[in-house]
């Protein structure tokens, strides 16, 4: 080998290796930095109150008694005389069909009547003498019953022109107008029992034990969007006896005190039921749990430690303190990126 190239091969091996102790230097020098920049965090204490288990459902306000009216007969609608949003009492009447040929039936029918019973009484007077025979006494008799029946059916048809609220409501809608042909398969009018309201539930399949045992004393509010929110205190009036096997849901309906008549059938609804509560424990919040479900904490020296955590009595407002460590400082807040160890800012809350 010639001296230039031992030469050229001295100065790159001189120069790998000062290149690579820069490095070093640099790569130390920046490790020292980092660890000289605490990570800020906030801290917090357990705090001592009440966890409750609750579970959030939806669903939809109804009225407990909602009747849609049909006529029995046919005709023509004579009257109107509710609207929609009217209150109607029990036994109003709410609309009315025209009753001309119902009344011509009627007075058709009593006019056979007075002839029938007028020939039934004369036969019967001379089937006591003997002087007819059984079978024409029957078949006046008989006459006379049928008459009877036509008489009733007429007065009956009559009544039915007049269409009768069965409960005290509100109308929610009117299906016909005046002066349209009513049937018997032709809704008129629909009336609901707006002072009870009530909300249809889907429960799943897990809860149906917590339920039979405690649905008496169980806290259940629901709130209404449509009501800024307004809340209203529940009581559960009725629980299936069974499980919808396609869905795994026990059907629940709850009654609403609803004492200023705010609630109307068909609003959207979230309902929270209180399954179980606890008093007098200390308790974090959720976000005091990492993303992997880890909980950080200052140790003596106030360095971050992780401890993997599995909360066991847990609720809403969030988990109960791990046992012993109800003085401990939690970390609240940045412990996504921390590393245990490593030195730390707490900042103010």
């Amino acid at each position: 080998m010639s001296k230039v190239t031992r030469s050229m091969a001295l100065v790159l091996f001189v120069l790998t290796l000062l290149t690579l102790g820069l490095f070093y230097l640099n790569s130390h020098k920046g490790g020292d930095v980092l660890k000289e920049v605490p990570a800020a965090v906030t801290v917090v204490k357990g705090q001592r109150g009440s966890l409750s288990r609750a579970i959030r459902l939806t669903g939809i306000t109804e009225s407990r008694s909602t009747v849609t009216l049909l006529s029995r007969i046919s005709g023509l609608l004579e009257e109107l005389p509710v609207a929609m949003g009217d209150e109607v009492a029990a036994g109003a009447v709410v609309a009315r069909i025209d009753d001309e040929v119902y009344r011509l039936t009627l007075d058709q029918a009593g006019a056979v009547l007075s002839g029938a019973e007028a020939t039934f009484r004369r036969v019967e007077t001379l089937y006591r003498s003997n002087s007819v025979t059984p079978q024409s006494y029957d078949e006046a008799r008989a006459a006379y019953e049928t008459a009877r029946s036509q008489v009733a059916l007429a007065r009956l048809n009559l009544d039915w022109c007049e269409i009768i609220s069965p409960i005290n409501g509100t109308v929610l809608e009117t299906h016909l107008g005046e002066g349209d042909l009513v049937s018997p398969q032709r809704p008129l009018v629909t009336v609901a029992d707006l002072t009870h309201p009530e909300i249809r539930l889907k429960v799943p399949e897990e809860y149906y034990g917590r339920f039979m045992e405690s649905r008496e004393t169980m806290t259940i509010k629901a709130q209404i969007p449509a009501m800024n929110e307004k809340e209203f205190s529940c009581r559960v009036i009725q629980m299936a006896p069974w499980i919808a096997p396609e869905s795994k849901t026990f059907e629940l309906r709850l009654g609403v005190e609803d004492p200023d008549k705010l609630i109307r059938p068909g609003m959207f609804t979230t309902v929270f039921i209180e399954l179980d509560k606890r008093e007098d424990l200390v308790f974090l919040e959720w976000n005091c749990l990492d993303s992997e479900g880890n909980l950080w904490y200052l140790d003596e020296d106030r360095l971050p430690r992780r401890m993997s955590f599995q909360p066991v009595l847990t609720g809403e407002e969030g988990f109960q303190v791990p046992p012993g460590m109800e003085d401990t400082l939690f970390i609240a807040q940045g412990h996504h990126f921390l590393t245990e160890g490593q030195s730390v800012r707490i900042l103010e809350r």
